[in-house]
């Protein structure tokens, strides 16, 4: 009996040793295995966040570069042969708005009704030759037939989806493809608290400041993007160096085109 207590008390030792052998054995493992998944789990951290972070600085700059091109764009339009031409006191276009009406309200409301909305230059509205704006009617439409060709050619070289000419009075006077903004007045009109609005009025005051001092002064106002119709527009603005005339260019879809995925 005595023997076979000594036996039992022996192999319960002998379990306990060797479950103090196991623990102390496996505690070393354990620790380092965990210290080992702590410094690989920080290392794809700081992998996983630098490369985040150069993706980022990459795109920001792609975004940088495309947008300091798309400003030059503007710039070199407005100080083009075209924009002076179109914007001349006697034989622009933007002039000739003034005489679609005996008044300037007359005038937009006529332009709003003139065109088919998109179409560019698809007449809907024609004036007959008894009118009193059959004179003031012809000269826009011929005026608008000299240069309307030349600013589709232009767009198509562009990410721009629309120009627009719009007078110091912020009479939007000519547009491309004649959507809703044509013939309205930014300054007064359902569109003046709207980015476009917005925009114009920005542009307007910074020029009318800042050439107090300097005649010479052309700034190129970007606006923020918003979402038309489920897309991304920006509007980009500059004064033509005529300096009759403002305009306008709506770059549609610009995120997508310099960041496609």
């Amino acid at each position: 009996m005595f023997r076979f207590y000594r036996k039992q008390k022996f192999k319960r030792l002998q379990n306990t040793l060797m479950l103090a052998f196991l623990v102390l054995s496996i505690t070393p493992l354990t620790i380092i295995a965990l210290l080992f998944l702590h410094s690989h789990t920080t290392d794809l951290q700081e992998q996983s966040t630098s490369h985040l972070t150069s993706v980022r600085d990459t795109k920001q700059q792609q975004i940088i570069d495309y947008m300091y091109a798309k400003e030059s764009e503007v710039m070199g339009f407005v100080r083009s042969e075209l924009a002076y031409a179109s914007a001349g006191r006697f034989y622009g276009i933007v002039n000739a708005f003034r005489d679609l009406g005996t008044s300037i309200d007359d005038a937009r409301e006529h332009a709003q009704q003139r065109y088919i909305p998109g179409s560019g230059d698809q007449v809907k509205t024609s004036v007959l030759p008894q009118s009193d704006v059959y004179k003031g009617s012809e000269r826009y439409r011929l005026l608008h037939k000299r240069y309307h060709w030349a600013y589709l050619e232009l767009l198509k070289r562009s990410d721009f989806d629309d120009i627009l000419l719009i007078d110091l009075s912020g009479n939007v006077t000519y547009s491309i493809f004649k959507n809703e903004d044509f013939g309205t007045n930014l300054l007064t009109g359902e569109y003046k608290d709207n980015v476009l609005g917005d925009t114009f009025r920005q542009l307007k005051d910074l020029v009318t400041e800042r050439r107090k001092t300097n005649q010479d002064y052309t700034p190129v106002v970007i606006s923020d993007f918003s979402v038309t119709n489920g897309r991304q527009v920006a509007w980009l603005g500059a004064q033509s160096f005529a300096k009759d005339i403002y305009i306008a260019t709506r770059c549609l879809g610009c995120l997508t085109t310099v960041l496609p995925n």
